[in-house]
């Protein structure tokens, strides 16, 4: 091999001549964090190392200003400068047998993006495992968790799909001002401009002059979405979930992610993280589906749609109904819509 990519002969170097255990590595990385000064580590060649010379990074480390009392920056053995970094990497340079601590940028370019490459994979190789080490185990407590959502999203589904089977027209009308906000706003009429009286906006080249009225926020957007399937949906997730092992003690786990492969490993990992932020997601969007339902929400709705200059009329309620339903109704300029809701849409989430 070229002499150039050798240390000097009378260099200081501390040779390990295999790769360093993740014991000697902490110990590294704490002796920096707590001294400041990779130099002072006899196990770290001191260098000079030449700028092509092969390596793999062992760790990221950072270095505090405060602990190096004359405010300068680390030594970089690679690039054989003073005053270099503050966060860098430790190495280990498997021609030399030897680690040591380099700046970010002291590396010929093609071995740092080499070396980038390598530690990213192992990153992410690293993030994967762990996490499906420590998830897979709890996958039955999800799946547990997931079945006691499903009485409230049942009922929530079925309600959906009659409010769309008899109300799509309301639906459609309500789903517009979703898309525009949610703002239940009327522009009411006030004058021609040639009358008296409080004055308000007029359109250009119009003489009506009308105010902006605001009766809030629609809740609930959910109940008038084109699709809202939150039981179809955790049953999907439950049927995802069961083709890992779940209740696998952590032996099989251990054995069942080391034996993936490096794509399938990511194909795990991500399907399950999808999974599970659908299951997250579940309890607050069955919770602003039966927002729409709330009496204050709909009398809300109501004194919108009954003002004279309403974008279309509409009048809606909800009344208690025996000791285990709710009636819900809707009227304006199409057929009303009148359901029987279960109690059991407002159980505890």
């Amino acid at each position: 091999m070229p002499a150039a990519s050798r240390a000097m002969p009378d260099s200081p170097v501390a040779a390990t001549h295999e790769r360093p255990s993740w014991f000697v590595i902490e110990q590294v990385k704490t002796h920096i964090a707590a001294t400041g000064h990779p130099e002072s580590d006899s196990r770290l060649h001191q260098g000079p190392i030449a700028s092509d010379e092969p390596f793999e990074i062992l760790a990221m480390v950072s270095i505090a200003r405060d602990k190096r009392p004359e405010q300068d920056r680390a030594r970089c053995p690679m690039c054989d400068q003073g005053n270099k970094f503050l966060d860098g990497r430790l190495v280990y340079f498997p021609r030399l047998g030897a680690i040591a601590a380099i700046g970010h940028c002291c590396a010929d370019g093609a071995n740092r993006l080499v070396a980038d490459r390598v530690w990213e994979a192992k990153q992410k190789t690293a993030l994967e495992e762990n996490y499906l080490l420590d998830t897979i185990p709890t996958l039955a407590l999800q799946i547990a968790r997931l079945h006691a959502l499903l009485p409230v999203a049942e009922e929530a589904e079925r309600v959906f799909l009659q409010f769309r089977k008899d109300g799509a027209r309301y639906q459609r009308r309500l789903r517009h001002i979703v898309k525009n906000g949610g703002e239940l706003i009327v522009d009411e009429v006030m004058q021609s401009s040639g009358g008296a009286g409080p004055r308000g906006l007029r359109a250009s080249g119009s003489t009506i002059e009308t105010r902006a009225i605001r009766f809030g926020r629609m809740n609930g957007g959910l109940a008038v979405a084109n699709k809202f399937t939150p039981a179809s949906d955790l049953k999907s997730i439950v049927d995802a979930l069961k083709t890992y092992p779940v209740g696998a003690d952590d032996g099989a786990v251990i054995d069942y992610v080391a034996a993936l492969s490096s794509e399938a490993r990511a194909t795990v990992y991500a399907n399950i993280k999808a999974q599970l932020q659908k299951l997250d997601e579940a309890p607050s969007r069955l919770k602003e589906f039966r927002s729409f339902f709330e009496v204050s929400n709909l009398e809300r709705l109501t004194s919108w749609g009954s003002h004279r200059d309403a974008s279309f009329p509409i009048s809606t309620a909800i009344h208690n109904y025996g000791e285990a339903k709710r009636f819900f109704q809707m009227m304006g300029d199409g057929a009303p819509v009148r359901i029987l809701i279960s109690a059991k849409l407002w159980d505890a989430l």
